[in-house]
């Protein structure tokens, strides 16, 4: 399975456990230049009351220290009864 495909599965995962915490299903991962995950976060904007806490700001902050080279992967997961 390629590191894009793994990446999603965990992107999905955090929108899955944002849903589930009563924020936005969005799921972030930060994949590093040598193609391993560095960092993975969630929407938590309302169930935190963290304005900031959007999931591509908490994959990076997951992170920690960032490389020079890095990407983000991000998804909203659909909701089956919208």
């Amino acid at each position: 399975m390629s590191i894009d495909h793994i990446a999603m599965e965990y992107a999905l995962q955090e929108a899955r456990l944002a849903f589930t915490n009563e924020s936005i299903p969005v799921g972030s991962v930060l994949v590093g230049p040598d193609e391993e995950l560095i960092g993975r976060g969630r929407n938590c904007t309302y169930s935190a009351g963290n304005y900031s806490g959007l999931a591509e700001v908490e994959a990076s902050r997951d992170a920690g220290s960032l490389p020079t080279a890095a990407s983000i992967l991000s998804v909203l997961h659909a909701l089956h009864h919208c």
